[in-house]
């Protein structure tokens, strides 16, 4: 199937994540990327997503598997411009238009 509109796009990846970058260690991405999806559907409620509750909970189990000062960014239309370290960053789209970034700093 092609995907051409963003109507289409939003269809293919309804309830799925697509990975946009990682650069974690495979386990590691795995592991993060669990977290993220889990959390999504853990905090929307009604179609409604819980951001500040969301964000505030990948924050604090990343700091807890893998060691503080993670930081989570959730939403829509929003652009970037951050320091991590090197291999400790995953941005994710999440059923096409809600956008995820997780880092370490």
């Amino acid at each position: 199937m092609e995907i051409t509109t963003p109507a289409e796009y939003k269809k293919a990846t309804q309830g799925k994540s697509v990975n946009k970058f990682c650069d974690m260690q495979a386990e590691m991405g795995a592991e993060a990327l669990d977290i993220v999806t889990s959390t999504i559907e853990k905090f929307t409620k009604s179609e409604v997503l819980e951001v500040d509750n969301a964000t505030r909970f990948i924050k604090d189990l990343m700091d807890k598997q893998f060691g503080p000062s993670w930081h989570c960014v959730v939403g829509e239309g929003y652009s970037f411009d951050i320091t991590a370290q090197k291999q400790n960053l995953l941005y994710v789209y999440y059923t096409g238009s809600l956008a995820i970034l997780l880092w370490k700093s």
